[in-house]
């Protein structure tokens, strides 16, 4: 199976960090690409092709070095196939075009639902197919920290827990950010549902000692996580005039993102 199946987002670390290994796994992709189309040109010199079944009987042509079956060969392309459609897809969406990101994703589960790229795919497009729906009320048992943030043109879900390390390295960062977006009417609401260790306690000694600057709920019978599609922490939301415009990992709000979905 190729390393970009099995690699895991190598998400701790500074904001810096956190980028640069999504940049990382981006370029495995291309390096498993790239060994991918070889081993296909590799099976097309051997003689497969689309007129026989065995490379040496291609086309009826006799004496030709025997070559692997083109069954062998058209599962090297479709799988080629698939991978640049795979990378077309994660280009878009990581540019914050999460709809067009969205056919791309649905369309290698169509055009190869059993291939190497469908499983990475399927994940996305899950989180994705909430883009353009009309965001749900906030469904809050309490407030832990702040209270509900005012109405604004554009707000940030995020969903963590507090024995998360990859949420604990999060929230800081977003924290610094939040204070820049509030001037641009953009508001930060933190979502968590007080899962294994967590408890009220902790969230607010952990938001005293990271001066955590925005609001957290506890969510109500977690309603917010399903609703977004929430399967792992830390996720990110964003809602703009009432429609859910992004879903992805926090990590991936980059500034440029932000730009755009406020344009679109």
């Amino acid at each position: 199976m190729l390393r970009f199946l099995l690699l895991p987002l190598l998400l701790s670390g500074c904001a810096t960090h956190r980028i640069q290994a999504l940049e990382a796994e981006n370029l495995r992709l291309r390096q498993d690409l790239s060994t991918a189309s070889s081993q296909l040109a590799l099976l097309r010199a051997q003689g497969c092709g689309a007129g026989g079944v065995l490379g040496g009987t291609v086309g009826g042509t006799v004496g030709r070095p025997p070559g692997p079956p083109v069954d062998q060969e058209e599962a090297a392309r479709q799988e080629v196939e698939a991978m640049q459609a795979l990378l077309e897809a994660r280009t878009l969406d990581e540019a914050g075009d999460g709809l067009a990101a969205r056919e791309i994703y649905a369309r290698i589960l169509a055009t190869w639902p059993t291939g190497r790229s469908a499983a990475v795919a399927l994940r996305r497009l899950e989180e994705l197919q909430i883009l353009g729906r009309p965001a749900p009320a906030l469904a809050v048992e309490r407030w832990l920290e702040g209270e509900a943030p005012a109405a604004s043109s554009m707000q940030i879900l995020v969903f963590w827990e507090v024995w998360c390390p990859h949420c604990q390295n999060e929230l800081p960062e977003l924290s610094g950010r939040a204070a820049a977006w509030k001037s641009q009417g953009i508001t930060v609401v933190g979502m968590t549902r007080l899962t294994k260790t967590a408890t009220e306690e902790k969230v607010r000694d952990f938001y005293r000692q990271n001066k955590i600057s925005f609001p957290t709920a506890l969510e109500r019978d977690g309603a917010m996580s399903e609703a977004y599609v929430v399967t792992g922490i830390p996720a990110a939301a964003v809602v703009k005039d009432g429609i859910i415009v992004w879903r992805g990992h926090p990590a991936r709000l980059t500034e440029e993102v932000i730009r755009k979905l406020k344009a679109g």
